[in-house]
């Protein structure tokens, strides 16, 4: 016998998930702060904090490394700076070659400039230097997007950062 239980959302929305993410956040806020979204569903999210605490906005665009026979399942992400988290017990297990490895992020990396292309024509990068970053997603499955980001962030000189995910479930 299975057992069912009524949940109610924690959220209503993305929209709702970041001002509620922003009250928790109020120590951060003020020009020496960028919130940085993750597309897609960071975004919105990362909209809400940034405006609710007085900062500055930006994107980062991690994405995550698939397997060539399954790319639904990851083993890693890199961001467009080249960092890079690999889960290295999984990729151990996998058996996958350096060779196969460096194929899978030369395609995640592709993938990843034509989204900066996209993107930076609208929204140029901020200099975080220095600054606190704050990146913002919608939730974490493996969590290595997230650690690839604040690889990039650390790569970028951020003197403070701190990695946020809110389930807003639409």
């Amino acid at each position: 016998m299975m057992e069912v239980y009524e949940t109610k959302p924690f959220f209503r929305d993305r929209a709702d998930a970041g001002r509620q993410l922003a009250q928790r956040l109020t120590q951060y806020g003020g020009d020496s702060t960028i919130v940085f979204g993750i597309p897609r569903g960071g975004v919105p999210v990362g909209v809400e904090v940034a405006d609710a605490l007085g900062a500055a906005f930006d994107i980062i665009i991690p994405r995550k490394i698939g397997f060539p026979d399954n790319p639904e399942a990851g083993f890693g992400a890199v961001t467009e700076d080249g960092s890079i988290a690999l889960n290295e017990p999984l990729v151990r297990r996998s058996g996958l070659t350096e060779k196969e490895i460096m194929h899978q992020v030369e395609k995640v990396r592709r993938e990843v400039e034509r989204r900066i292309s996209v993107f930076r024509d609208k929204l140029p990068p901020s200099s975080v230097r220095g600054k606190t970053a704050i990146i913002v997603d919608d939730g974490l499955a493996t969590g290595f997007t997230m650690i690839a980001a604040i690889k990039s962030m650390q790569k970028r000189g951020a003197a403070t950062i701190v990695a946020t995910a809110q389930s807003a479930g639409r």
